[in-house]
């Protein structure tokens, strides 16, 4: 079991949902807030389908798409997409919290900003997340681009040029709120971006832009240990989705769309 909080932090659903379930994990077999009872909710096991056929689509795919930059992108966002669309299902489904984690942890250049994984929290507001219902890669060569203020050094050759053609940073402003650590299957104690849930569906966490770019690992040794394993590709060569209060996600096809 995984808990985590952040150091004086209150729940920040707390207020929208105080009259909910004391204990999600039965929720999912009463009548929700959507009005669905047990024959339309969202099952743990139809989610692990999904999550399955994600996983699979991915690994197909991404042994064709190392030298494909731009079909790398475009699986990416499928999988970043669709993960997102399952949890947001799942919390309306059950009740519970759900969170989507980014891997935020350097230290593994092969998983940076690759590994994603959706978690349920165990109890209404317990800050105990017990499952670990989906672990996703995205394909090599693409990352989750972090927030701003949290990019390593050397990520970026030229910082300058990542900026919106609108004006402001090129950046995963939906991963403002703070890291968490957290333990997954086949990993203990790293750290993660958060994109969270409420049992409405709605964002509590993750409100903004999710960017993916295109990446290269760099050579062992030509780097510090506090900098980025990986290089960023052109700005131009990026993908993402953009997310409202609501949690629905919104394909963008280019940094233009940003």
């Amino acid at each position: 079991m995984t808990r985590d909080r952040q150091a004086g932090a209150r729940p920040p659903d707390a207020s929208d949902d105080e009259g909910n379930v004391a204990d999600c994990r039965t929720s999912a077999r009463k009548t929700n807030s959507t009005g669905r009872g047990d024959e339309d909710a969202f099952t743990l096991i139809e989610l692990l389908v999904v999550l399955a056929l994600i996983a699979g689509l991915t690994a197909f795919l991404a042994g064709g798409l190392r030298d494909h930059p731009a079909a790398a992108l475009h699986s990416a966002q499928a999988t970043l997409a669709n993960l997102l669309t399952a949890a947001r299902t799942r919390a309306l489904a059950s009740g519970c919290r759900v969170r989507v984690l980014v891997q935020a942890d350097a230290a593994d250049a092969g998983r940076f900003r690759r590994t994603l994984v959706l978690q349920q929290e165990s109890g209404y507001l317990s800050g105990d997340w017990f499952a670990t219902t989906g672990v996703l890669s995205l394909p090599a060569g693409v990352i989750v681009l972090p927030y701003e203020a949290r990019a390593p050094e050397g990520l970026y050759e030229n910082p300058g040029e990542w900026t919106k053609p609108s004006g402001g940073r090129l950046h995963s402003s939906s991963l403002s709120g703070a890291p968490v650590t957290a333990t997954v299957p086949g990993a203990a104690g790293e750290t993660w971006d958060v994109i969270q849930f409420t049992p409405a569906g709605t964002l509590s966490t993750g409100v903004g832009d999710l960017v993916l770019a295109t990446v290269r690992i760099r050579a062992p040794g030509s780097f510090a240990a506090d900098e980025s394993p990986v290089r960023a590709g052109p700005p131009d060569r990026v993908r993402g989705v953009v997310l409202s209060t609501y949690g629905v996600p919104a394909l963008i096809a280019g940094r233009g769309g940003f």
